[in-house]
């Protein structure tokens, strides 16, 4: 009876070190999200019409691209999804003079 609570027990320590792996995995990449999405709403405001242009083109052209290579690899269909909904954000915000904050943060850093 002991093997198998000790079994158990290594068992949830090794679940808890691998959840806390991924917790900091997911945490790393909320930061860069965040530190890229101020540096978006910084930027697209400076830009002329012209520039907006040739960014959305080249933009578009990058998209394509990434959906030809994921094609291939096997991801969760809520990936694909995000990605899009993001594109879409990020081409209502190239299209607009001024950038509306459509993050899903609101400036105090909760939830809208």
């Amino acid at each position: 009876m002991k093997e198998l609570f000790d079994g158990i027990e290594q068992f949830l320590r090794t679940l808890e070190s691998e959840l806390e792996e991924k917790r900091d995995s997911i945490a790393r990449i909320g930061a860069r999200l965040v530190a890229l999405m101020k540096f978006v709403d910084a930027t697209l405001p400076q830009l002329t019409a012209v520039q907006r242009q040739h960014i959305e083109r080249f933009f578009l052209k990058g998209i394509e691209e990434t959906m030809a290579h994921i094609d291939d690899i096997a991801l969760p269909e809520v990936y694909q999804s995000a990605l899009l909904e993001q594109v879409d954000v990020l081409l209502d915000s190239l299209a607009q003079r001024h950038v509306v904050p459509r993050w899903g943060i609101s400036k105090d850093g909760g939830k809208r």
